[in-house]
């Protein structure tokens, strides 16, 4: 199932390509930069990145600056506590794959919403629009 993550103060291209690059070694360029999209409310211009709750992200085995410039991003928003034990989390889960739910910390994940919520806060232009 889609959730949307709605974006305050965080760009949503930073967000994606942090979660994206985790699955690369540091060296490694590729044409993808975005893990995921993202839509804009039409109303308040906020962002908000489409994630499937489903999904599992792998984590390089040679990902530490992945790792540290996605956690970089997010620390001033979620503090310094969330920001270390995700870094953690991230560096233990090395070699192996994460929920990509799993990669938001928990003051990110309490603000997720589901495609209803989304449609009935205005995210969507034809509020006739199945989902």
């Amino acid at each position: 199932m889609i959730k949307y993550l709605p974006l305050t103060q965080l760009p949503p291209e930073a967000v994606s390509a942090g979660i994206w690059n985790l699955s690369r070694p540091d060296s490694e360029q590729l044409a993808t930069k975005y893990y995921c999209g993202w839509i804009q409310h039409p109303d308040t211009q906020q962002y908000a990145l489409t994630l499937d709750e489903d999904d599992t992200q792998p984590i390089h085995p040679e990902a530490d600056g992945a790792i540290f410039a996605f956690v970089t991003v997010l620390r001033p928003i979620v503090g310094d506590l969330e920001a270390d034990s995700l870094q953690a989390q991230l560096t233990d889960a090395k070699g192996g794959h994460v929920n990509v739910l799993n990669l938001l910390p928990p003051s990110l994940a309490t603000n997720l919403i589901t495609p209803a919520q989304a449609q009935e806060g205005g995210w969507f232009i034809d509020p006739e629009l199945d989902i």
